[in-house]
């Protein structure tokens, strides 16, 4: 309890004073509102880097979610005008001369604070890259996650464009932190689904069918085999009601099943006992057996 509490007190010591906060506590609220609505973004956190963007009154704010390597293109979203061809020499070729990497994670930095302004603009990564997209000033964070998650921030202005304030830094500090758990969010939803799917498919070469229910009962997924088996509607069918066996009694311990299922789930007593019951076809047909 005390260790935590010093975390709690820590975390409340870094945040600004309320007149400090370069944004109004409404254009806050959207903004953390749009990183963790990002989680499920068609594109990831499109919306929350173009919130950024304009907050700050820069020209583009990229998310490399995966850095380009030598292996690998990786994977950015970006917001603002965006050449194509800049983009795809960043990812194969810049990326290689770009010092500006490595950052401590979470510090918020601009370019010149770095490197020093003018290593920065004798930089081939400024000469060559930067300057002829008309970008002049350069802020960036880095962040990390406990599974080994890598991820930039990078903001950019032009060189009519002031040079980026505390204010501004500020702001990208205050971000970060959601920023960080809903990368977690994102990387434990594609798990999961990465998950679903491999065991949809064991179960479809198993030839089992599989039923997936909502807490309410309603049915959530069914698998290529439940479908074949459903349509027959031999032993049992599904209606509007629900899933339903055309045996009465077989169907009463049906639906007590399905109850105690959803019921136990619900109460998340723990570990509980796998019940099976058998299901009546006709024309003299095996029985289905149900988990």
């Amino acid at each position: 309890m005390v260790a935590s509490s010093q975390h709690q007190d820590a975390a409340h010591a870094a945040l600004p004073a309320d007149k400090d906060y370069p944004v109004g506590q409404s254009d806050l609220d959207r903004l953390i509102g749009a990183v963790y609505d990002g989680v499920t973004e068609a594109m990831p956190w499109h919306a929350a880097l173009e919130l950024l963007r304009d907050y700050m009154h820069a020209a583009h704010v990229t998310l490399m979610l995966r850095p380009p390597s030598p292996e690998s293109r990786g994977v950015m979203v970006n917001s603002g005008e965006v050449d194509d061809d800049a983009t795809e020499s960043y990812q194969t070729h810049f990326f290689a001369v770009d010092p500006f990497v490595g950052l401590p994670d979470g510090e918020v930095t601009s370019a010149e604070e770095l490197l020093g302004g003018e290593r920065w603009q004798e930089s081939v990564m400024y000469r060559e890259y930067l300057k002829p997209l008309s970008i002049r000033h350069l802020l960036g964070a880095d962040i990390s996650t406990e599974e080994g998650i890598e991820c930039r921030l990078r903001v950019t202005r032009p060189p009519e464009g002031k040079p980026f304030s505390d204010a501004d830094k500020t702001l990208v500090r205050i971000v970060l932190p959601h920023l960080r758990r809903a990368i977690r969010l994102h990387a434990k939803l594609d798990y999961l689904e990465c998950e679903r799917q491999i065991y949809s498919g064991a179960m479809n070469r198993l030839l089992l069918g599989m039923i997936s229910f909502a807490q309410d009962g309603t049915i959530l997924e069914t698998n290529q085999e439940a479908d074949r088996i459903l349509e027959e509607k031999d032993g049992i069918k599904l209606t509007p009601k629900g899933l339903k066996a055309d045996n009465r009694s077989e169907n009463k311990e049906l639906q007590r099943l399905l109850q105690e299922a959803i019921a136990g789930g619900l109460a998340d007593v723990g570990p509980s006992v796998v019940e099976a019951m058998s299901i009546t076809r006709q024309f003299d047909r095996s029985k289905l057996g149900l988990v």
